[in-house]
């Protein structure tokens, strides 16, 4: 005789355990990769959390929740680390290398490389204009770093707002291509990326090789 898995009830208390709820979003985040937003019920998270159903909506009430969360975990990380580097004293180009580290790790992490989510059309619903109004200010952000750059002379002399978009494309390609259980390294992924963008965006083509080295230096400081 088979016998049922019986989730976790309801937790006591005000605040839920932060390991119950990172073990919904990775149990959701693989179900979404794997069977798709609209093939994943509520259901089928709380199993795969060991959770009955009715104590999931603890954490998360509505499946968009989860998937709103996610979509933050992918933004976010950068855009508090490129206001954490407004303070800090570094070279334009330097500062531009370590958010290019920061924002590669963020969309590349996890096991089931959660930034591949931005691409659905799920995530284009309404309930996820925070998300957009974020990812447009990084890409400000970039924009603005960029100029700043050009004021200084390091980043060569070329329209910034086509250069920008040629980053951020650059930025967020391994939402297409990474795959973090097979052959791509999330270091490896962001240090040739961090190149890349270097490498298009530099007029000194000679420093870019040290200025890798310094973004690595800072980004592994904060």
């Amino acid at each position: 005789m088979s016998v049922s898995r019986m989730g976790r009830p309801r937790r006591s208390g005000n605040h839920p355990s932060g390991e119950t709820r990172e073990e919904i979003l990775n149990a959701a985040a693989e179900l979404f990769s794997n069977q798709g937003f609209n093939g994943t019920s509520i259901g089928d998270i709380a199993n795969a959390a060991g959770l009955q159903r009715g104590s999931l909506s603890y954490w998360f009430p509505h499946k968009m929740d989860l998937l709103a969360e996610l979509l933050d975990r992918v933004v976010t990380p950068a855009l508090d680390y490129a206001a954490e580097l407004e303070t800090v004293d570094a070279p334009i180009e330097v500062k531009l290398g370590a958010l290019v580290l920061r924002d590669v790790h963020a969309i590349c992490d996890g096991a089931h490389s959660i930034g591949a989510i931005a691409l659905w059309p799920a995530a284009r619903a309404s309930r996820f204009d925070d998300f957009w109004r974020k990812r447009a200010t990084l890409f400000a952000n970039y924009e603005a770093l960029l100029r700043r750059g050009q004021q200084t002379g390091v980043v060569r002399d070329t329209a910034v707002r086509p250069l920008t978009e040629a980053v951020f494309g650059l930025i967020e390609s391994p939402v297409i291509w990474y795959r973090h259980a097979e052959r791509d390294d999330e270091d490896e992924v962001a240090a040739s990326l961090c190149d890349s963008v270097l490498r298009l965006c530099m007029e000194d083509q000679g420093s870019v090789a040290a200025t890798v080295e310094a973004a690595f230096e800072l980004f592994a400081s904060a």
